[in-house]
């Protein structure tokens, strides 16, 4: 009888303690996780509000306005990559986000009239600081006017940190 009440109270003690820190460990990373959740579903509510602009008719693009978003065939791909490099390199330092990598990528060939310049970031902070460099990196690149696009984008949260890696790709005319 009172080896089986010892049994008992062992397991007790074993399920109170898989109850303790199982189960709240668990908890507060749930938890980070809806926070997370939460910071990104509103940073793409507004990033969805300022794209959209229903009471403007969509343009067709004419062949002017095509080459009016290029960089000019005079302009130098690794002098561009170099400056573009530079400003985000400034933005992060701005933020206080530590710059984990800024990579200037190998210019594609194939192409005969474009030549595409493309740039790989890696950024770690927090979340806030984060989502903020990213809009105002886009705001940067909507500021010059000239055509760019992500091929790449994506977010990962560890540690409390957020880290956003993206290839960014920007454009110059072999034509004009």
């Amino acid at each position: 009888m009172r080896e089986n009440l010892r049994k008992a109270l062992f397991f007790i003690a074993i399920g109170l303690f898989f109850l303790k820190f199982g189960y709240t460990n668990f908890k507060e990373k749930l938890n980070l996780q809806k926070n997370l959740y939460e910071n990104l579903k509103q940073a793409y509510l507004q990033k969805m509000l300022q794209l959209k602009r229903p009471w403007q008719k969509p343009e067709k693009p004419s062949e002017e306005r095509i080459l009016e978003a290029l960089y000019s065939k005079k302009e130098d791909p690794f002098l561009l990559q170099l400056n573009l490099s530079r400003e985000i390199k400034e933005l992060a330092q701005r933020k206080n986000l530590k710059l984990e990598g800024l990579d200037l990528l190998a210019f594609p060939s194939g192409y005969k009239r474009i030549t595409e310049i493309p740039l790989s970031l890696r950024v770690k902070g927090k979340t806030k600081d984060v989502l903020e460099f990213s809009m105002d990196l886009e705001r940067l690149l909507q500021k010059k006017g000239k055509l760019y696009y992500f091929s790449e984008y994506s977010l990962s949260y560890y540690r409390d940190e957020l880290s956003l890696s993206l290839k960014l790709s920007f454009f110059k005319s072999e034509v004009l």
